[in-house]
């Protein structure tokens, strides 16, 4: 609970930081730029409306793409989808990484919503929503660029999934993998 209203706090804290920057900087919506921009907002708008009474919509009929992501979707989500995974080295070899379960998910993919709107409340009028970072379920707040992947590998062991987290430059694991013929010393 206290974790929680820290983490109010400091959102509250970083909106009122952001409105400060904000009048600071001279953005305020009675600006001329403002005036300029919501201008070729309505210009852009009249274009393409103009655009799509001209053209329309192209006429889908088969709907193959939507239905190949669909089985696409439908064969990702087996609870037992077998697969294998490999590291490709800088000459574009295949190196065996191990067995696996599912796809690999890219470790910057988070569970909850990355971004919340918090509407702010400015001298007792009402500003637009101002969007914050929101931590995932763990508290941490997870970067978007990431290069780092999260594969469930088969533990030759005990048969059970494990992840491991593999980035270009580092692969952790729980079990020792087999790294028999990747040309590492002892391999």
């Amino acid at each position: 609970m206290k974790d929680r209203i820290k983490t109010v706090l400091l959102l509250g804290f970083f909106a009122i930081f952001l409105m400060g920057a904000q009048e600071s900087c001279g953005f305020d919506s009675g600006n001329e730029q403002s005036s300029a921009d919501r201008e070729q907002t309505r210009a852009t708008q009249q274009l393409m409306a103009e655009a799509q009474s001209a053209v329309g919509m192209p006429r889908i009929v088969n709907w193959t793409e939507r239905r190949l992501m669909k089985q696409i979707l439908e064969m990702r989500d087996d609870p037992q989808l077998s697969t294998y995974t490999y590291i490709v080295n800088w000459q574009g070899d295949l190196l065996p990484l191990c067995h696996s379960l599912g796809y690999g998910l890219p470790y910057s993919v988070q569970y909850t919503n990355p971004q919340v709107a918090v509407e702010v409340d400015t001298y007792g009028s009402p500003d637009p929503a101002v969007t914050l970072p929101q931590p995932d379920p763990n508290g941490l707040f997870m970067p978007g660029g990431l290069s780092a992947t999260m594969v469930l590998c088969i533990n030759p062991e005990t048969g059970q999934p494990d992840p491991i987290y593999v980035e270009p430059e580092i692969i952790v694991s729980p079990f020792q993998l087999d790294l028999t013929g990747w040309g590492n010393p002892g391999g």
